[in-house]
Order: structure tokens, then C-alpha cells, then sequence
């Protein structure tokens, strides 16, 4: 999911957890436990010769193998968090490709395997009656990186009965099971005497890591580092396994043979291991994501993500804007559902939402170069609008700002539709629906369409132009009619211009390539989900 705390940090890498100390910030567990090791060892000296080749070994097998294989263990079938449109796109996003629920499900036997596999294994390490992986008196580094997962799946409530006995079970495995539930209490039994967590907002983190002096790094650059690199250069670092799109850019620091550490724009010195991440020097003009263009427009650390849903009009509006200046392709879509009360399949993306925008309203836009969280539509329409350099909002003339109200128009009737179908649909279920506050919320909209017949009349709202982008407001018109389409609210009546003006507006291409019914992005069909039972079918 986004994590516009990290954004804000200067950071892209998108995984978690991550480890601050000072102003430096370590990313990957592998590399955390590393520094934690080093700087507080567990039960005296850290392992060395042959225990710590074991240790290693266990670490890349479980993260690297493992781990994927757990997952696919998970009940998804059970989380209706799991079937949201946010959380498949973002898994989507970060295995850049489609992330179906039902493949996983349908890979479980394999995946079995696997983790029996794993469970066959340290078997073979404990069956000589050892209580440690490595015959030390006391857990080390190589039982924290060998159990976690098997700890997950036999002790975590969430994954009882996930795996078949027949494959993995205390009977097959005893004294697996013995040194997990060993593990466990080992870290219960350490709990009392360990300092309480504090807990530090996203500003009171950035605070405290950008205002930490940089103290001095231990480490060059080998002259038999094969990747040939030197201190200084600006270099774009990634994961290879998992996430891959999400680049930092930073000079180079340092580069041992296990961790490589840039300074970004924010002046954070970020580390990443060497294992499972790329190096390379940077693009000159390039940026961490490749989001330029060649007309002037500020370059992007990532693309700019739109949370929206295909049912907003407001959403719609914004996106249909993107289109008309050009900048569609310097945002991302992120499918969410939300709404003023809990009430499933309607409100599940609410604390995702609200990462960035308190009110949790669609749509809300993260930018790319600093995560802030811009809203509502209006606003994100005047960014849009500023950052592609148009003059379309200082423009002095009458019309322009006959345009700017008609806006507001369009925006206060989808906003009274809105309020009729939550009216319709979630206070009826509860029997509270009030029938003179739906009454009152359609004498609004109607009042509305005959305002836009008389701006039509009197040429505020003209045929949209074929060589210049449209204005926020005339995208606003056109997505509140539409809508009212969809509802099949009877508007056109008595109102002949504006059915003129609006039959045109249904040939434009940022209209066509915005409809409901079908991917804003590669114009294929789409499921949308929630809200079917309101479009009903209808393409507008």
C-alpha cells in the first residue's frame, strides 16, 4: 500500500519493517537483524565459522524460498480485506503482474511441499535432542531467521488449520514443534524485562531522523567490487525479488560486501542489503521512476496514485481532466471502496484512504514527490491544472469564473445524488431512510439542470474544443449528467441545449475513456465490483 510516511523521508522502497537509527535508515529484515546483532549481540559474542555459514544459508532459504510458499498458506478466503480491489492491486503492483486470489489457493499443494520441506529439515538439526539450531546454549541469530515462519504456522491463530496434519503436525514433527513452543517461551520469559515500545507519529519520525546528525559510516568500496562503482556517483538501487518499480536514487557512500548505503534528496542515508537488490548508476536526468515528459513538466520520484473508484463522479472528474491536459500517465489508479459508515463491500479501503486524506473521500490523490495527500476534487483539478502550466484558473474574463461556479454546481448535485443513494441503500437497510430529505436532495439536482440549460443558453458552457484541453469545470458538467444517467435521474425534459451540449461531450475522447464500465487505463472491460447494483448496466 502507499506509505506516505516513507515518501516523506525521501524514501520509495515500499517494504516493511524498516530500522532508523539516527539519520540512518536500514531497509530489509536480513540487514536489520544484522545491525541489531552487531550493535546488541544475543546472549554474549555473535556466531562465527561455520555456525554463521549455517545461520546465512537458513536466512536465504526461508526469506527467499520459504516465505513465498507461507503465503500462498494464508486464508484468504477467509478476509474479505483480502477480495478488496486496494489490496489486489497493490499485490498486483508489487509482483508486476495480475495477483488473482484464486491461483494461490489453486498453488496450496505445492506450496505444501515446500514448507514440509522446510519442517523435514530443521527436523534433521534438532533430532539429536539439541535444543538450539546450532547447539548453543541459548537461541542465536540462526533460530530467529529458521523459525519464524514455522512459529507462524503452528502458534498463529490466523493460520489454524491452514496446513493439512497429514503434511505438517506435531506427531511428524516433534521435535520441530518442541523447539518452536522452546522459542516462544524464551521470548515470553525475556518480555518482562524489555523496554516498552514508544510510539512515534509519521511527523514525529521525520522530525527525529532528518534532524539527527550523520555520523561516520564504516566501510569503502573494494577495488575487487565487481559492480565497479565510486563513492559520489548517483546511483538507483532496487529490489530484484518483490516491489521492483518502487527505485531510490541517492549518491553512493559506501558499499561493503554485504550493504550498500546512499544519501538521498532529504539527506537520509538509506542502507539496503546487497543480496536480492540491484545497483546501478543512474540515468543522467533521469529520475527513480521514469515518469517525464518533454514539455516542461516537473519531474516525478514515482507517479502520482489516485484512489478512486470507477462509480466516483468525482473521481471522474479528476481523472477526465488528467486525460484533457495530457498528464494521465503520470498517475497511478488505485481502486477503493468507501463511505461514511462501516457497512461491508462498501467502506473496506477506509483506513487507506485515511493515510492521506482524514475525511477518507474519494477521490484523493498521493503525490509522487512527497506523499502529501491532496483533496477534494476541486483541489486536485486546480494541481492538475497548475502543474501542467495551464491558464485555464487565472483567467480574469466573466466566463471563466461563470465556469468556476458552475462547478461548484455540478459538484454540490453529484454530491445530493450521492447522499440519495447512501439514503437508498444503507439507512433503508436500517429502516431510518427519510423520504423529505431524498425530496429535498432531487429538488437541488433539478434546480441544477436548469441552471446548466441556462449557461448553455447564454454560451458558458460551449461545444468543447477539438485543439485545447477542457477545464475542470466543463468536466465537472459532463460527469455530474452522466451521472444523473446512470441513476436515471429524467432530466431532458424541457431542456433541448443542454442534451445538444451533452451528446457532444459523449464523443470526446477523455469522456469515452473514462466510463464506468471499463479500465481507465487500457479502455478494457472492468469489473467494478461494488456499486454493480447501481450502474445496472449502463455504460454513460
Amino acid at each position: 500500500m502507499p506509505r506516505p510516511d516513507l515518501a516523506a523521508l525521501g524514501i520509495s522502497y515500499r517494504r516493511i519493517p524498516l530500522l532508523a537509527i539516527g539519520r540512518h535508515v536500514y531497509c530489509d529484515s536480513r540487514l536489520i537483524l544484522q545491525i541489531l546483532q552487531e550493535r546488541y549481540p544475543l546472549f554474549g559474542a555473535p556466531l562465527s565459522g561455520p555456525d554463521k555459514a549455517v545461520q546465512r544459508l537458513l536466512q536465504d532459504w526461508t526469506n527467499d524460498q520459504i516465505f513465498w510458499h507461507a503465503t500462498h498458506c494464508l486464508p484468504f478466503e477467509r478476509s474479505a480485506a483480502a477480495s478488496s480491489p486496494a489490496f489486489l492491486n497493490d499485490r498486483s503492483e508489487g509482483l508486476g503482474r495480475p495477483f488473482r486470489i484464486e491461483d494461490m489457493i489453486k498453488e496450496r499443494p505445492e506450496s505444501y511441499g515446500y514448507i514440509r520441506s522446510m519442517f523435514q529439515t530443521l527436523e534433521s538439526f534438532l533430532e539429536d535432542g539439541r535444543d538450539w539450531i546450532v547447539g548453543s546454549a541459548n537461541p542465536s541469530l540462526a533460530d530467529i531467521d529458521a523459525v519464524y515462519i514455522a512459529q507462524w504456522i503452528v502458534t498463529s491463530p490466523l493460520m489454524e488449520g491452514v496446513t493439512p496434519e497429514r503434511f505438517i503436525s506435531e506427531k511428524l514433527f516433534p521435535f520441530t514443534y518442541a523447539w518452536i513452543y522452546r522459542f516462544k517461551q524464551v521470548v515470553q520469559d525475556a518480555e518482562p524485562g524489555a523496554p516498552v515500545p514508544g510510539t512515534l507519529s509519521g511527523r514525529e519520525a521525520l522530525d527525529k531522523i532528518t534532524s539527527a546528525p550523520a555520523t561516520a559510516l564504516q566501510g569503502d568500496i573494494s577495488d575487487t567490487d565487481p559492480l565497479n562503482l565510486k563513492l559520489g556517483q548517483t546511483v538507483d538501487i532496487y529490489p530484484t525479488d518483490w516491489a521492483s518499480k518502487h527505485v531510490d536514487r541517492g549518491e553512493l557512500v559506501m558499499l561493503a560486501a554485504n550493504q550498500v548505503c546512499i544519501r538521498n534528496a532529504r539527506g537520509v542515508l538509506v542502507h539496503f542489503p546487497r543480496w536480492n537488490f540491484r545497483i546501478q548508476v543512474a540515468e543522467e536526468g533521469g529520475s527513480s521512476i521514469s515518469v517525464t515528459k518533454a514539455d516542461g513538466l516537473p519531474l516525478l520520484d514515482r507517479p502520482h496514485r489516485l484512489f478512486y473508484h470507477p462509480l466516483s463522479p468525482f473521481s471522474r472528474k479528476v481523472y477526465m481532466v488528467a486525460l484533457e491536459l495530457g498528464t494521465a500517465d503520470r498517475i497511478e489508479l488505485q481502486t477503493v471502496v468507501v463511505a461514511p459508515v462501516k457497512y461491508p463491500g462498501w467502506s473496506d479501503d477506509v483506513p487507506t484512504v485515511a493515510e492521506s486524506n482524514p475525511l477518507a473521500k474519494l477521490p484523493t490523490l498521493v503525490l509522487g514527490n512527497n506523499g502529501d495527500g491532496v483533496y477534494d476534487s476541486k483541489v486536485i483539478c486546480d494541481f492538475l491544472e497548475d502543474e501542467a502550466l495551464t491558464d485555464k484558473r487565472s483567467d480574469p474574463r466573466p466566463r471563466n469564473w461563470r465556469l468556476r461556479t458552475l462547478q461548484a454546481c455540478a459538484d454540490g448535485m453529484m454530491e445530493a445524488q450521492v447522499l440519495i443513494l447512501y439514503e437508498k441503500k444503507i439507512r433503508a437497510e436500517n429502516n431510518i431512510a427519510y423520504q423529505a430529505w431524498i425530496d429535498g436532495q432531487t429538488e437541488k439536482i433539478m434546480r441544477g439542470f436548469d441552471q446548466l440549460e441556462l449557461e448553455v443558453g447564454r454560451g458558458t458552457l460551449q461545444a468543447p474544443a477539438n485543439d485545447s484541453p477542457a477545464s475542470a469545470a466543463e468536466c465537472a458538467v459532463a460527469v455530474c449528467v452522466a451521472m444523473m444517467d446512470i441513476v436515471e435521474v429524467q432530466w431532458r425534459d424541457d431542456r433541448p441545449q443542454l442534451v445538444e451540449w451533452f451528446q457532444r461531450w459523449q464523443e470526446r475522447d477523455s469522456f469515452v475513456e473514462t466510463r464506468p464500465s471499463v479500465n481507465w487505463k487500457t479502455g478494457e472491460a472492468a469489473d467494478i465490483g461494488f456499486g454493480r447494483d447501481v450502474l445496472n448496466g449502463k455504460k454513460g
